[in-house]
């Protein structure tokens, strides 16, 4: 069973612009109209990967361009469930021990379902549930390489991207349809991307059940 977990090609940070352009093509054997589409974004829309060059000072040098996709294609992922609400607070590394049977080492990517089922980031008040320094802390030592989540910062801003890129953990923001996973603990995931020269990419993410 394949489950799409990526979002809508949408944005809440910038104005996304998709626009649509006709092209009449013609020759002595044939005539149609071509239509091409123009897109005006950040690289903030939909689902996205973040590598540790989204942030300045701890860019690796890593971009789209020079990954290898077999890396990100059908990898083996450890899923905590968290059950949280919009208002719940800080998310503990006891919290996601707990959830995690009581080990600490997980697999190289890490999905952190932390909301109730069928929330998203966007249903919940903004930066009210997130992974507080110990739970940064866990996920850094737990083996994980890539953390997909759907909390992260809390309003504070307490540095949780700026630790996990300087350990050299990516993230994938903004993923959608978690709850969907609800009945796992674990998934083949894949992250699919175009070989964009940027450390940051609008992605496609799909669990495999």
């Amino acid at each position: 069973m394949l489950i799409n977990l990526t979002r809508t090609f949408i944005s809440e940070h910038s104005e996304t612009k998709i626009s649509l352009k006709h092209l009449p093509l013609a020759s002595e054997q044939t005539k149609y109209t071509g239509e091409i589409w123009y897109f005006t974004c950040d690289s903030m829309v939909g689902t996205y990967l973040d590598l540790p060059g989204h942030i300045l000072e701890t860019d690796d040098g890593r971009r789209g361009s020079n990954l290898d996709l077999a890396d990100f294609y059908r990898v083996p992922t450890t899923i905590l469930h968290l059950n949280r609400y919009s208002n719940s607070g800080a998310i503990t590394a006891d919290d996601l021990r707990k959830a995690n049977g009581g080990k600490d080492e997980v697999n190289r990517f890490l999905i952190v379902h932390a909301l109730a089922d069928q929330l998203s980031p966007h249903d919940v008040e903004w930066r009210s549930v997130y992974l507080d320094s110990t739970a940064v802390q866990w996920i850094i030592e737990s083996g994980c390489k890539v953390l997909i989540s759907d909390v992260f910062e809390s309003k504070k801003l307490e540095g949780v991207f700026l630790k996990l890129f300087q350990a050299g953990v990516s993230t994938v923001c903004e993923p959608v349809n978690l709850f969907l996973l609800k009945d796992y603990a674990q998934a083949l995931i894949t992250i699919a991307f175009q070989p964009m020269p940027t450390a940051q990419i609008p992605i496609t993410l799909l669990a495999e059940i």
